[in-house]
């Protein structure tokens, strides 16, 4: 289970969404939307979660085999409570057979990319 997880009114978030964004246009050409869920699974699920309510004791009362055969850290997770944006390579068919990546977008555009929002965000 990957908690569904959404960082999209943080406001680094947001500057860091807009400046991928503006670079990747300006350097590379490239268009890119900002999604607010990823639509396959992600670690990242793990470093946020907002609900305040204490929804997930469903969760736990509902898995067989919770707090003995898997758990998830939903306390932990929102103590943490970190903002979290994944920025990643444009491709088809992902965790599919068929799956595919688009070698530029992977390995000359993503490297540039982060190396320039880590150096924004170091610059915060």
């Amino acid at each position: 289970y990957y908690p569904p997880v959404d960082s999209g009114d943080d406001p680094l978030v947001r500057a860091c969404v807009k400046r991928v964004c503006t670079h990747a246009a300006d350097r590379f050409g490239r268009a890119i939307t900002h999604q607010h869920w990823f639509a396959a699974i992600s670690d990242l699920s793990y470093a946020r979660h907002a609900d305040d309510t204490h929804g997930w004791l469903a969760y736990e009362r509902n898995t067989p085999g919770y707090g003995t055969d898997y758990s998830v850290p939903f306390a932990g997770m929102q103590r943490l409570n970190m903002p979290v944006l994944n920025v990643g390579p444009s491709g088809k068919d992902l965790h599919m057979r068929t799956e595919r990546l688009h070698r530029a977008s992977a390995f000359e555009e993503l490297p540039a990319l982060l190396a320039d929002l880590v150096q924004f965000v170091a610059a915060r």
